[in-house]
């Protein structure tokens, strides 16, 4: 069928449409969205028959005999016995030979059912049996409005869904995180329907009321038909209306930006850019058209700010867990801060200096390697000076150069030795370390002491909440409730308490009961002897080493007259050769457990009466 055929369909004023299927009702809320998805849901399919759309899925209106047809519609008028046989598709060839009643047969050849099965008839004969055929079909115009109307109409609700379902897998789509493998078609196109490869004659469906439609153009799509508009659509007049339309001047700006990224795509991947890494050190940028490259310049900065925040809550997370004396001497010093110095160049110059310096040669050059040498890595002396002008560059270089520094100290350390913070704690050469890095080392090894004092204290006063027995061992009744500090390392008594002072590795095992029987054996410096030993910290730890050492002679002198339990020291006749002070408290302990088993006695004494026991 010709075009000048096809274009006679009724239009109405196409001019007049504003506003196209294509947009979403993105501002409904999304409960009322789903409810309005749900009732407009298309009942037919591309593959659904005419007759069942027309009919309603009726299974034997089309079949129908002629008699069967007027019983049904106009209540036996006109049956004759000499029309039973005759089908409905033999009417359909020449009413008058089978009704010869003119006003009867106008009345039949008008109705609606009528129509219908003469619609199905006619198309059946023309080759289109299914909505997919009644698509590319050119003899719409020939067809009943009504019937014509009705198929437009589940056509139209069909490639609505379709449309409405592409734009939602676009929109899941632009949800889902981009990175550095994201390939640049994926970045260019991510959240919109791509339109290009629509079939021209849906939109002209859609769009134009079913104008200019061909079936030679069932598989043409939109990218085609806009490189040369009139080989598709060859009616001069038809093409002219179509192409004054507001969605003809909509949709082919949006294939033609379609058209124009896929150029970029392919010529990006020419120059090897397939990926939005290949990106990051593409050195052709400014061969992109600005809005394009804006566009992957935007998504790779958000990829690797969203790299540099995952880099930080870990850094975060580090610093939350607990340090102890095994952690490394790096650890320490890069706890909670991400390492800028193993950034790669590259992405420093995307992320804050919009791209410019970047070469390919550059791809793995890190921050550390840079700020060494920059003028090796960025030769154009315009462009590096205009970025060593800039607040980045600076507050970057900086921060490496600390990095670094930080680097140097691990090093040296490793050098002699030390590796981790139990290490440090003993290590003398401590002054050869930088005032701050030295301070950041030793607070947090007197932080990890304190937490362990801490944790000893607290284990104190849980046993000290438990109860004692007759079983319960002398020392266990004299050293309840308190730490037992004369067992601590001497080093970490300095560490805590004299700032360093007076550190040596030769003491790393040395504990304060033998350091306070002889400190000039093991702190020789006189000066730094006197030092210490005038400080408050000192006399009260003597002070309480002592009292420790000496519970621990009367534990030994006990333990060799047979006292090692309470028990024992309630049946001991020498009670009278300990000092004082510890009789009193291992006497008040023992009088607390008989008066304890005295109360059990006689509440168990109550129960038995309570039982009527004799």
């Amino acid at each position: 069928m010709s075009g000048n055929q096809a274009s006679a369909v009724p239009q109405g004023d196409i001019r007049g449409r504003t506003r196209s299927e294509f947009e979403s009702d993105t501002d409904q809320p999304a409960a009322t969205r789903r409810r309005l998805e749900e009732t407009r849901r298309p009942q037919w399919t591309m593959s659904s028959s005419v007759e069942d759309i027309l009919l309603g899925g009726s299974t034997n209106r089309n079949n129908m005999k002629l008699n069967d047809f007027l019983r049904s519609n106009l209540g036996d008028r006109g049956v004759v016995d000499t029309n039973e046989n005759v089908a409905m598709e033999m009417f359909f060839q020449d009413p008058e030979m089978f009704i010869q009643n003119e006003r009867l047969l106008r009345i039949i050849t008008t109705s609606l059912s009528y129509k219908e099965l003469e619609a199905i008839n006619k198309l059946h004969h023309e080759g289109v049996s299914s909505l997919e055929e009644w698509r590319d079909y050119e003899g719409k115009d020939t067809v009943t409005p009504l019937v014509s109307e009705k198929l437009n109409r589940a056509l139209m609700q069909l490639l609505c869904e379709e449309r409405r379902e592409a734009g939602e897998r676009a929109a899941r789509e632009n949800q889902v995180g981009f990175t550095l493998t994201t390939t640049i078609r994926c970045v260019l196109f991510r959240g919109r329907v791509r339109v290009k490869d629509m079939k021209l004659n849906d939109f002209l469906t859609m769009e134009m009321e079913c104008r200019g439609i061909l079936r030679a153009n069932w598989n043409v799509l939109l990218k085609e038909f806009f490189i040369d508009p009139t080989r598709y659509i060859p009616d001069a007049g038809v093409l002219g209306e179509i192409q004054t339309t507001v969605a003809y001047a909509r949709m082919e700006k949006t294939v033609r930006e379609e058209m124009g990224l896929e150029e970029v795509v392919r010529r990006l991947q020419e120059n090897g850019v397939d990926f939005l890494e290949q990106w990051r050190d593409y050195e052709g940028k400014d061969t992109v058209a600005p809005v394009t490259r804006r566009k992957l310049n935007g998504v790779l900065t958000q990829v690797l700010r969203e790299e540099r925040r995952e880099a930080e809550e870990r850094a975060v997370r580090e610093e939350q867990l607990g340090i102890t004396l095994t952690t490394t001497i790096r650890g320490v010093l890069f706890r909670g801060r991400v390492r800028v110095k193993d950034m790669k160049l590259n992405d420093f110059l995307t992320m804050e200096m919009e791209c410019r310096g970047i070469l390919r040669a550059n791809w793995n050059v890190l921050l550390k390697e840079f700020f060494i040498d920059p003028t090796r890595y960025i030769p154009d002396a315009g462009v590096l000076g205009e970025i060593q002008t800039t607040v980045a560059y600076a507050r970057m270089e900086k921060t490496v150069r600390e990095e670094m520094g930080l680097e140097e100290v691990v090093r040296r350390l490793q050098e002699n030795g030390v590796d981790f913070l139990e290490q440090w704690r003993d290590y003398e050469g401590k002054d050869t370390v930088a005032p701050v890095t030295r301070r950041k080392l030793n607070g947090v090894l007197t932080q990890v002491l304190r937490e362990e004092r801490r944790e000893a204290e607290e284990r104190a006063v849980r046993e000290e909440q438990l109860g004692i027995t007759l079983t319960a061992t002398i020392r266990g009744v004299l050293f309840r409730g308190r730490v037992r500090v004369k067992d601590m390392k001497l080093n970490d008594f300095l560490t805590m308490e004299m700032e360093c002072r007076g550190i040596l590795s030769a003491n790393w095992n040395v504990l304060l009961k033998e350091f306070f029987i002889d400190p000039t054996r093991y702190i020789p410096d006189a000066g730094v002897l006197g030092e210490i030993q005038t400080t408050v910290a000192y006399a009260r730890m003597e002070k309480t080493v002592r009292e420790e050492m000496g519970l621990e002679e009367v534990v030994r002198r006990l333990q060799e007259n047979g006292v090692d339990f309470l028990e024992q020291w309630r049946d001991y006749e020498g009670k009278d050769t300990v000092a004082p002070v510890t009789r009193r408290k291992l006497n008040g302990v023992l009088t607390q457990v008989l008066r304890e088993e005295r109360r059990e006695a006689e509440e168990r004494a109550v129960r038995e009466e309570q039982l009527g026991i004799t």
